[in-house]
């Protein structure tokens, strides 16, 4: 009987403690994630959640659209849509996707709305500086001669027939500038689809950012242009997209004068009066197209661009390292410098 008396005790305790791991077990955030090499750039997606097969399957599926994407938009790989469009559509009407369509009627509306600034039949230019092989600083009759190639009015799109025509033998699309951003928002409605309520998407630099880390905002850190080990800013996200633009990216030195890879549509040239923005918004293909248009219009127009867009934020670093930024900041950046 003595024995009794002690035993249930002891059985109800150790019964509780296996209820409470139990339920912490169940109840406990996880985080699932993987970095792979696509969209020519690394790619890496994080998420949290309670059930971890769950976010393992859906990180490979937003994986997987990620790759759909980037065989639409690569204009690298020779069996891409967009590789075909290149080659084809100057001889008459080709059949698209409802991705390059999407992708085209974005892109046609933001070149109106910054003047050209961001122009997808930058191809051509791009090509001739070399930026995704071997660099080189072009003559300046060749760069000239291609300006004229440089025309979205030249890409004819018919969005009812979902077709698309060049009345140019010799404009070429690149899609370089938005098809990132666009990927990686096809990505969040595939984890959003799956039940992912927390994580986030960097496509080498383009973020997109579910909902919280626990109940704090995810901290987004914003490089230094000049020191890669150091952060000029850090920025409290939920629900929104970053993208940084910078001429730290890709570029080379003659004559101690840096050229880098983001080319102005009207010289030719790289755009000099900035070293690197950053654009928050709501989309993050919006997003990317208007971190190279901003970059390229310079700090004050681009700041008052952003200032009477709705939804889009700016981070600006201009060309003496001056940062400057729109108000609608003030509450979630703090700088650290």
């Amino acid at each position: 009987m003595r024995n009794r008396k002690i035993l249930i005790p002891a059985l109800i305790s150790i019964l509780c403690i296996l209820l409470l791991f139990l339920y912490y077990e169940n109840n406990r955030i996880r985080s699932s994630g993987d970095v792979r090499l696509m969209l020519g750039t690394v790619v890496e997606i994080t998420v949290l959640g309670k059930d971890e097969d769950v976010l393992e399957r859906a990180v490979d599926a937003a994986f997987d659209r990620m790759g759909e994407i980037e065989m639409v938009a690569d204009r690298y790989t020779g069996e891409s849509e967009i590789s075909r469009m290149n080659r084809t559509a100057a001889d008459g009407q080709v059949d698209v996707s409802d991705e390059m369509i999407e992708m085209l009627r974005v892109s046609e509306t933001l070149a109106a709305e910054t003047e050209g600034a961001f122009d997808v039949t930058i191809a051509p230019l791009s090509d001739l500086w070399g930026f995704t092989g071997e660099p080189r600083l072009p003559a300046p009759e060749e760069i000239e001669a291609l300006l004229s190639v440089v025309c979205h009015d030249c890409v004819v799109v018919d969005y009812d027939k979902k077709t698309v025509y060049y009345s140019n033998p010799d404009v070429a699309v690149d899609l370089g500038g938005i098809a990132k951003g666009y990927a990686v928002d096809e990505a969040v409605k595939v984890l959003e689809s799956l039940d992912v309520v927390s994580g986030v998407i960097n496509a080498g630099g383009d973020m997109a950012v579910i909902g919280k880390k626990g109940d704090d905002p995810w901290r987004i850190g914003i490089q230094h242009p000049r020191d890669s080990q150091e952060l000029i800013a850090v920025l409290d996200i939920v629900d929104r997209s970053v993208v940084t633009s910078g001429d730290y990216e890709r570029f080379f030195f003659s004559d101690d004068v840096r050229y880098h890879h983001i080319i102005d549509p009207h010289t030719g040239y790289p755009a000099r009066m900035t070293m690197s923005i950053t654009v928050v918004a709501e989309n993050t293909a919006v997003a990317d197209a208007l971190a190279t248009a901003y970059f390229v219009m310079g700090p004050k127009k681009a700041l008052d661009a952003a200032e009477h867009t709705d939804g889009v934020d700016v981070l600006i670093v201009d060309a003496d390292g001056n940062m400057t930024h729109s108000d609608g900041l003030s509450s979630i950046l703090t700088l650290m410098r």
